[in-house]
């Protein structure tokens, strides 16, 4: 069905699969299918009454779960992605417990031509329930529909994807924008994921040391924090906890819960928690209940700053991911001749057949009677005895506990802020407490100089969950935490038409050489275009850096006559006559295309830093006629570029048709060879084949009138 692309004319990316299935636990959509879901779920073992009792979870949303929504998105967005990587093969989702029904989507598959389907599970982390059980569902499957030609290969679990870090660390790194400025030590980050019985986690993985489920858990925390750590420099001490329990009280689960871990906060000097789902590949009726709600209410009972982290849900990091491990699986069987090679084998088919219906036995699978897949605790207690499992007792295993590798054992709360190993490390303006770095990602820049971290394509998909009780501001505005900056509203900052003018003068004839009469000289120029009422952010050293010119003079407004006016004033002033305009540019604020909360620098409460460079800006003309997706992608790369530069501060306004080019940069920094790093690593970038115009520069150091005055040639 797949092998060959009838209007590419070559062979499909995918063969020899005829299709994909998408398979996931499912959830209800409406209220008349809520008890008859949660009945399928227990599986008959718990009575209606309880079940009750965990319906109006659901009725409190209508009786829709989030998850058929999300699970709707993921489906297109893997279809996309495989079409952009030319395949044309059918994508479609198959649900445990509620419908499309895993069976009737199969069987519908088979009616259509497919033989061989490859089976991606919405689970990241290998257990019974996770991994297992979905195993068993396509075999079963196969066996009830009685085609000996159909066979269901699985994707093994995929927590251990870069895709899957990538796009969780960005949800925590957008999070930290929903809690009040906090000094690192007194922040804490909650990885939670689904709590499930010890005996499941005892049979889960390989078998080895460290391939268990909570070692999974670890290593994808570890991972995750190691990502925000080299964006932001810093990295609060994170916990993996855990929610969702289930089954009877008296049996042993991992824990802690997370109730009961946010607890012990206040009692250690905590006074902010992200809480990051980073067991949920979307957003469940557990992730809504138990963290949204439950969780929120706790917190706000101990007076905890709380922001709960989106979920994965079609990151385009993620979706990439997926798409290769989809596409690598195929070049492989096709290599091996059209058998699955055993890496590629999740640990439950290591012993048993992956193929043609034979299911592993559930009496291989301790605790296959307790499903750690409910769609909500039902039953539960918060006196479980603790675990005889070491490490998975009520102690939160953390970035501080002896479990994970040593890196993510290290201290993580600083005695001064922490910027990446690879950058020097700036004197701080004030000596303040470190705080909490709230910068966060966003989707691809607007242009080039927005060294965010970008791995984003839409400005809804940079959302930060909604928790109860919680402000959560539009976008992903980045709130400054150096002392010498302010935050700004950017709702307010985009409505506004905010301009800079960026004015350039060669010294042509000398200075006063009496220094009071050269004070006097600039002071009275400085007081006259002050008189015009725009702000200056900044005089610019330029002697040395370049030989024809002197000065350049940064002006802000909300009104370019203002800044017209400025220039008029300052060269008619008595300082002007001693100098030569050399370039002159104007240019105005526009809300980002993809992300309408970035920001310019020099509107984001970013106070000027010591160092600046400025250049002019011209895209190729074919730049603006590629689809958006292909500049996406390359604005993408060109972001993750800049990432590692959160000392780097940009500033790009658009100058169309105000002069010769689209757009006028700006680079802010303390230290000078960082501003020469980052333009260096800009040019490693494919959109960097896009660029027409980026000279001429103009660099200098950031200097007070006299001070730039005392320095120039006198008569």
């Amino acid at each position: 069905m797949s092998e060959y692309t009838p209007a590419r004319g070559q062979r499909d990316p995918m063969d020899p699969y005829d299709a994909v299935l998408v398979a996931s636990f499912g959830g209800p959509r409406s209220r008349e299918e809520v008890m008859p879901f949660l009945r399928r779920v227990s599986n008959g073992r718990v009575p209606d009454s309880r079940l009750a009792d965990v319906a109006e979870h659901y009725y409190r949303f209508d009786g829709v779960s989030p998850i058929n929504e999300a699970n709707e998105a993921l489906l297109e967005a893997l279809r996309q992605e495989l079409r952009s990587r030319g395949s044309d093969i059918p994508v479609e989702l198959g649900n445990r417990n509620s419908a499309p029904w895993f069976n009737e989507v199969v069987s519908s598959l088979y009616d259509q031509g497919a033989r061989r389907i490859l089976m991606l599970p919405t689970a990241a982390f290998d257990s019974y329930s996770g991994c297992r059980q979905y195993r068993e569902d396509a075999d079963k499957a196969v066996a009830a529909l009685g085609h000996p030609d159909l066979v269901i290969d699985k994707i093994a679990p995929f927590h251990g994807i870069e895709g899957y870090a990538v796009a969780n660390a960005q949800a925590v790194m957008a999070s930290f924008s929903q809690i009040p400025p906090t000094p690192l030590e007194a922040t804490r980050v909650a990885f939670v994921t689904h709590s499930i019985p010890l005996p499941m986690v005892e049979a889960s993985g390989s078998g080895e040391p460290g391939t268990d489920y909570v070692s999974q858990h670890l290593a994808a925390c570890t991972r995750i924090a190691e990502l925000v750590r080299q964006h932001f420099g810093a990295m609060p001490q994170w916990d993996l906890v855990y929610c969702s329990r289930s089954g009877r009280p008296t049996d042993p689960w991992l824990e802690p819960d997370v109730n009961d871990y946010l607890e012990t906060l206040p009692g250690q000097g905590v006074s902010s928690v992200v809480l990051a789902p980073i067991g949920f590949v979307s957003d469940h009726m557990e992730v809504v209940n138990d963290l949204d709600h439950e969780a929120a209410e706790t917190a706000q009972k101990l007076g905890l700053a709380v922001a709960r982290a989106a979920t994965p849900d079609s990151h385009p990091a993620l979706v990439a991911g997926l798409v290769a491990l989809l596409t690598d699986q195929a070049d492989a069987v096709r290599e091996a001749d059209g058998a699955v090679p055993k890496d590629l084998l999740c640990p439950c088919e290591q012993d048993g057949s992956a193929r043609g219906g034979r299911s592993l036995s559930p009496d291989t699978h301790p605790g296959a009677g307790h499903p750690a897949g409910p769609a909500h605790p039902i039953a539960g207690s918060a006196g479980t005895p603790a675990s005889p499992v070491t490490g998975h007792g009520a102690t939160a295993a953390s970035s501080s506990s002896p479990q994970p590798p040593a890196e993510a054992a290290e201290p993580v709360v600083p005695a001064a802020p922490i910027v990446p190993a690879s950058q020097p490390t700036p004197a701080p303006a004030e000596p303040a407490a470190p705080a909490i770095p709230v910068s966060q990602p966003t989707p691809a820049p607007h242009q080039t100089g927005d060294f965010a971290v970008a791995q984003q394509d839409t400005e809804d998909q940079t959302r930060t969950a909604p928790i109860a009780g919680s402000h959560r501001p539009d976008g992903t505005y980045t709130v400054p935490t150096d002392a010498r900056d302010q935050p700004v509203d950017p709702d307010q900052v985009n409505k506004a038409s905010l301009w800079g003018m960026y004015s350039v003068f060669k010294v042509t004839t000398g200075l006063p050489a009496d220094p009071g009469a050269r004070a006097e000289l600039v002071d009275g120029s400085v007081e006259w275009v002050t008189r015009a009422g725009a702000e200056t952010r900044g005089w610019y050293d330029l002697s040395g850096l370049r030989a024809d010119a002197d000065l350049l003079v940064w002006w802000t407004s909300d009104d370019a006559a203002v800044l017209q006016d400025s220039y008029h004033r300052f060269v008619g002033t008595g300082l002007g006559r001693h100098l030569t305009p050399v370039w002159s540019n104007l240019a105005v604020h526009r809300p980002a295309e993809f992300n309408k909360s970035h920001l310019p620098s020099c509107f984001a409460g970013v106070a000027p830093r010591r160092w600046a460079c400025f250049y002019p800006f011209v895209r190729t003309k074919d730049w603006y006629l590629l689809d958006a997706k292909d500049r996406s992608a390359m604005l993408r790369e060109h972001g993750m570029a800049g990432a590692a530069s959160p000392d780097v501060k940009a500033s790009t306004l658009a100058a169309f048709a105000l002069g010769d080019y689209e757009w006028i940069l700006t680079l802010e920094g303390d230290d000078l060879a960082r501003l020469v790093d980052v333009m260096k690593d800009m040019r490693y970038v494919e959109a960097r084949r896009h660029v027409d115009i980026d000279t001429p520069f103009y660099t200098g150091e950031r200097v007070d009138p006299d001070t730039w005055a005392g320095r120039q040639l006198t008569d």
